[in-house]
């Protein structure tokens, strides 16, 4: 029987866009979504990952249906993977340039506290 991971000691991170004003009108962005949630394998441990979305206040602005996003979040990992650049990008690295098995690659993430098993990293390559 499989065990539940423990979640209680990830860290939380949230990402809100760098703009701060309506770039139309000059008024101040409020929150007004979560755009997604999802806990994130990176080479530095798991990580609870909140993407803001921000948009305009004013119903008058023209801008107002438009949600503002994190640049930095997107950069953290494909659409509907669970795993960040970082460790996509290693695992090809050992896979491809250093000629490693499965077995070798899963030692290596294991060591390092990584929860990925043999068949996500099958996925990864």
């Amino acid at each position: 029987m499989r065990k539940a991971k423990d979640n209680a000691n990830v860290p939380t991170r949230y990402y809100r866009p760098t703009l701060q004003m309506c770039p139309r009108c000059g008024a101040p962005l409020y929150q007004r979504c979560t755009l997604w949630r999802k806990y994130l394998v990176t080479l530095a441990g798991r990580i609870r990952v909140f993407s803001m979305g921000y948009s305009c206040r004013r119903a008058r602005c023209s801008r107002a249906r438009i949600i503002y996003r994190s640049v930095e979040v997107e950069q953290l990992s494909l659409k509907g993977s669970s795993f960040g650049f970082d460790l996509i990008v290693q695992v090809g690295r050992w896979r491809f340039w250093e000629h490693r098995t499965l077995d070798e690659i899963s030692a290596l993430l294991n060591a390092q506290g990584l929860p990925v098993s043999r068949r996500q990293i099958l996925y990864l390559i």
